[in-house]
């Protein structure tokens, strides 16, 4: 009769070899399944493209829509050589990641990787403007590491691990800049004398739609040649209109940066200098999204303009001044709206039987 203990370990060897050969098949199995995927989500939201596209570029707002960032206290933002931001990392207790922007074009679409220790993806943006509202599709594709491969499998495919997160980057998105749309406030701030100033300049010209997010390309030239020559601006960035066209929707401006002394000409064609004097004007803050509120704080204060007996000095300087935000959680930009006034003046007539052109009187109120 045979030892029964040797019979069991016999039996023990043959589970612990059938185990090794259905880990090695299973591993064989998953190693072989396709490594590359794709994913394609849409999504419909009632906000402009430029808006669409300004929030997405800026990675400042990476912690508001991006799932895979959990809390925004440990973001680390890098910049590139033109001062922007170019790519934003953060760490958990497993894993390093980093969110770059790639590619920018115009705001029609953007190229962003997205790498999580080795791994990296790549997100496809294309934005198409319909009516008022956008049209984000967002594509999503890289390759599966083993450990992804895996998780893929037990999930029902890639679709399944990586496409309820595209969809909820997209409803955040969606949810914070409809938010955006009450978020703001507008403060008349009185009338005043508004300082004159040197500045260097970089005047532009586009459409008023495409205002804010090419204004912002033209600082960035402005802030770089700053910084390369040396100079130390005196005040904050601020944009000097010439014309504003809303029937013709163009827009003529310089992108400024004040300074001590007054230049004539520099190094760069682009950049020139200019000044203007002391003058009155009325001075209002807008606090929230100034695509979409700039037009109400306008409105506001022609109102309290024509309320307090002034009227638009049509021949003087239009200024929206960009206060520097230093604290990188504060979601809502704010602007100083300068408009030019002066003391309304108002002609009286005499009616009488003996009206003459000298009867006639003008008075400023």
């Amino acid at each position: 009769m045979g030892n029964p203990n040797s019979l069991e370990m016999k039996i023990a060897k043959y589970i612990l070899l059938l185990l090794a050969l259905f880990s090695i098949a299973f591993s064989v199995f998953v190693a072989t399944q396709p490594s590359s995927f794709e994913i394609v989500k849409e999504k419909k939201i009632e906000t402009s493209k430029t808006l669409v596209f300004d929030f997405i570029s800026n990675l400042e707002n990476a912690s508001q829509w991006f799932p895979y960032i959990v809390s925004n206290e440990n973001l680390d933002f890098n910049k590139n050589e033109t001062n922007s931001i170019a790519s934003v990392n953060w760490k958990s207790t497993t894993s390093q990641f980093q969110l770059t922007n790639e590619t920018l074009f115009n705001t029609d679409s953007l190229y962003q990787n997205f790498q999580e220790n080795t791994n990296i993806q790549k997100l496809i943006w294309k934005l198409e403007e319909e009516k008022e509202s956008t049209k984000i599709n967002l594509k999503l594709s890289g390759s599966l590491s083993f450990n992804l491969k895996l998780k893929a499998l037990f999930n029902g495919g890639a679709e399944n691990v990586f496409g309820p997160k595209l969809e909820e980057a997209l409803t955040n998105i969606e949810n914070r800049l409809n938010a955006s749309f009450v978020e703001h406030s507008i403060t008349i701030q009185g009338f005043s004398s508004q300082k004159g100033t040197n500045f260097i300049q970089h005047k532009d010209s586009c459409s008023i739609k495409d205002f804010d997010v090419r204004s912002k390309e033209i600082l960035k030239k402005v802030n770089q040649f700053v910084e390369q020559n040396g100079i130390q601006p005196t005040g904050n960035p601020f944009v000097l209109f010439d014309r504003w066209e809303e029937n013709k929707n163009f827009v003529v401006y310089a992108f400024c940066s004040p300074i001590e002394e007054e230049i004539v000409s520099t190094t760069n064609p682009n950049i020139t200098g200019g000044n203007f004097p002391n003058y009155l004007a009325l001075k209002t803050k807008l606090t929230g999204n100034t695509t979409l509120h700039r037009k109400k704080a306008y409105d506001a204060a022609i109102k309290y303009i024509a309320k307090n007996k002034y009227e638009e000095d049509y021949g003087g300087y239009y200024l929206e001044i960009y206060p520097t935000v230093k604290d990188k959680k504060q979601h809502n930009p704010t602007v100083e709206i300068i408009i030019p006034v002066r003391k309304k003046v108002v002609i009286q007539t005499v009616q009488d039987s003996l009206a003459t052109p000298e009867n006639k009187t003008e008075s400023a109120e």
